[in-house]
């Protein structure tokens, strides 16, 4: 039995169905019964298919080139990935949920919290099955929405939706009988919150599903995973206590790396990839209300004779933590100036951004500066410009005009949504 706090919680997971995928058939209804994957940057490996690829047994995270055959025989249509159109069909889609809510929190490009309270229990389902039709109709994404009292009970009631069509996309476990039971068929590393580390010390104690988790002593639990495992174990109970900060808490980091379309071997060019990866970092640890205390540039090569790849890094620490992009910029060219060997061919770069505080909590030493604010009132206003006229619109000079050295997009669709000259057109 659900315990109950004094004042009751309703949570839905809005989970996209093979979102990369479903994307690309928004805009190609004669696709609809297609098979359709979708790949990694660079054209590498599959990483999203549609119920029809899957059924013809099409696998999750091959490389291209190992199932050439099979994507022959079957017809399957294959996409490169389209960044730029995936996040405006994830902002539409959000923008619909909030028809239907007062608070829609996004957890990922696909997927979103968004609060039910005060929605009768015996009208979850239905309310669910209405915004997933409203979803489809307006933006042509299909979705399935998990319903519970906490959110972690709704990722596991979003996956049972997904498995089973007789919920027609829309399952609430608030006073589910069944409860239990799914509970027991849920694997520990399934878990929302918890994680492999976690599962692995779970496992040695003989716990292996969510049930077991739900009825094991608090206190043990904590000694065992630390409060943030208690959390997640008081979730599956029904208790509304585990944020989604709390539940990424790991993640407290953030990064941006790319395989480049041709092997790149001038400084130049070099500097203008890590300025545009810099760049792309900076505005996701801007949209999180974090600054950065120190930053790592990595750089691979590649010895084609050898097939040898060699990895180089190196991190600055920042006199202050900061989000501008300027400074940000400025710091990573000088390490790869430190990093960069003449003479090599270069095939993957990264960006990686750690020590990460939130802004409203920032202590600056006794003889730092003042953040300026027309730097603060700059990047607000670039912000502002990509988000409303599409990613890239307004950039640094740093990143270049050409970017020849842009991975392989052979399969690319168009940018339907946020590109004048790739406007769909209707004959």
């Amino acid at each position: 039995m659900l315990e109950k706090k004094e004042t009751e919680t309703r949570f839905g997971l809005v989970d996209c169905n093979n979102f990369y995928a479903s994307c690309e058939r928004v805009f190609r209804p004669d696709l609809v019964t297609t098979p359709i994957v979708v790949l990694s940057n660079n054209d590498g490996c599959i990483v999203s298919r549609s119920a029809e690829a899957k059924a013809v047994g099409i696998p999750m995270a091959k490389p291209l080139f190992k199932v050439r055959d099979e994507i022959r025989r079957h017809g399957v249509q294959v996409f490169s990935s389209n960044y730029t159109l995936y996040g405006d069909m994830s902002r539409r889609v959000m923008e619909v949920l909030s028809q239907f809510s007062p608070e829609v929190d996004p957890y990922s490009i696909d997927e979103a919290f968004i609060d039910l309270s005060g929605v009768a229990d015996d009208k979850l389902e239905e309310l669910g099955r209405q915004i997933r039709n409203t979803v489809m109709k307006w933006t042509g994404i299909p979705v399935t929405i998990g319903i519970a009292p906490s959110r972690t009970l709704a990722k596991i009631a979003a996956g049972v939706a997904k498995k089973d069509p007789s919920f027609r996309g829309a399952f609430s476990v608030v006073n589910h009988p069944g409860l239990p039971d799914i509970l027991r068929e849920t694997p520990v590393e399934d878990i929302w919150g918890i994680g492999r580390g976690f599962a692995d010390r779970l496992r040695q104690q003989r716990v292996t599903n969510a049930w077991q988790l739900s009825q094991a002593n608090l206190e043990w639990v904590r000694r065992t995973l630390t409060v943030i495992g208690m959390r997640s174990a008081q979730e599956l109970r029904g208790i509304s206590c585990l944020d989604l900060d709390e539940a990424d808490a790991g993640k407290r980091s953030l990064m941006f790396t790319r395989s480049f379309g041709h092997p790149v071997t001038e400084l130049a060019e070099l500097e203008e990839a890590v300025s545009f990866y810099t760049a792309r970092c900076a505005e996701k640890l801007r949209a999180k209300g974090m600054v950065t205390g120190m930053m790592t540039l990595f750089i691979r090569d590649f010895q084609e004779k050898s097939w040898r790849t060699n990895a180089m890094q190196s991190s600055v620490a920042f006199p202050e933590p900061t989000d501008f992009t300027p400074d940000l910029i400025r710091y990573m060219q000088t390490e790869l100036k430190k990093l960069y060997r003449p003479g090599l061919r270069y095939k993957k770069a990264g960006v990686f951004m750690t020590e990460l505080i939130p802004k409203d909590q920032l202590q600056l030493s006794l003889f730092a500066k003042q953040p300026r604010k027309e730097d603060q009132r700059l990047m607000k206003v670039i912000d502002e410009l990509n988000e409303k006229m599409g990613k890239g619109t307004v950039f640094s000079g740093k990143e270049g005009s050409d970017q020849a050295w842009h991975m392989k997009s052979e399969f690319r669709s168009p940018r339907y949504s946020t590109n004048w000259s790739e406007l769909p057109v209707v004959r």
